[in-house]
C-alpha cells in the first residue's frame, strides 16, 4: 500500500508541476520485523524495495498517539506528518466474543483441520473468520476460496452421519 501511494502521489505532484522529491514516506509497525509471517527471502526483498524507494522503516515501533500532523511511538519518537494513513491488521468481529467459541488472540474462531470449531463439532467455520490451528494463514481471499470444497464435503459427511475429513 505504501509503495502504491508513493507512486501515485509522486505522479500526481509531477503532473501539477510540483516537486515529488519533497515527499517522504515512513512505515511504522509494532512488529520487530517486516512481514513476520513470511519467509526471510520475501522479507528481505520487501525491505530492499522499500529502502530503494526511500521509505523509512520504523520496526518495533508501536504508534501510541496520533493527533493533527503528529504521531508518537511507544518509545517517545515523534514524527510530524502532513498526512497519516492508519492501517491495522485484521481482527474478528466483536460479536464473536459472546458466542462461547474458542477464539485466537485476534478474535478469530479456532478450527481443526476439518473446519470444525475447537469448541463444538457441530459448528464449522471457514474463510477469514476462522483460524485453522495447525495451518495458520494470512487473511486473504485465496485461502477462503480453497476451503469452500472441503467445507461443503464435510458438511455433507457430518449431515449423513459420517466423520469429517481433514483437508
Amino acid at each position: 500500500l505504501t509503495l502504491a501511494m508513493q507512486h501515485r502521489l509522486r505522479e500526481e505532484i509531477s503532473k501539477r508541476g510540483g516537486d515529488p522529491g519533497r515527499l517522504s514516506f515512513h512505515l511504522f509497525d509494532a512488529a520487530p520485523q517486516l512481514l513476520p509471517t513470511h519467509n526471510d527471502k520475501v522479507r528481505q526483498q520487501f525491505e530492499k524495495t522499500l529502502h530503494e524507494r526511500g521509505v523509512r522503516l520504523h520496526l518495533g515501533a508501536p504508534v501510541t498517539h496520533v493527533d493533527a500532523q503528529r504521531l508518537t511511538t511507544e518509545s517517545g519518537e515523534i514524527l510530524d506528518a502532513d498526512e497519516v494513513l492508519w492501517v491495522t491488521r485484521a481482527g474478528g468481529p466483536e460479536w464473536l466474543q459472546k458466542t462461547g467459541l474458542a477464539l485466537d488472540d485476534d478474535g478469530f474462531i479456532l478450527t481443526r483441520d476439518t473446519l470444525q470449531t475447537e469448541t463444538d463439532d457441530r459448528i464449522f467455520a471457514a474463510g477469514d473468520i476462522a483460524n485453522v490451528i495447525d495451518h495458520p494463514r494470512e487473511k486473504a481471499g485465496v485461502f477462503a476460496v480453497r476451503q469452500g470444497r472441503p467445507l461443503a464435503d464435510n458438511l455433507k459427511r457430518v449431515a449423513t452421519g459420517r466423520k469429517a475429513k481433514p483437508f
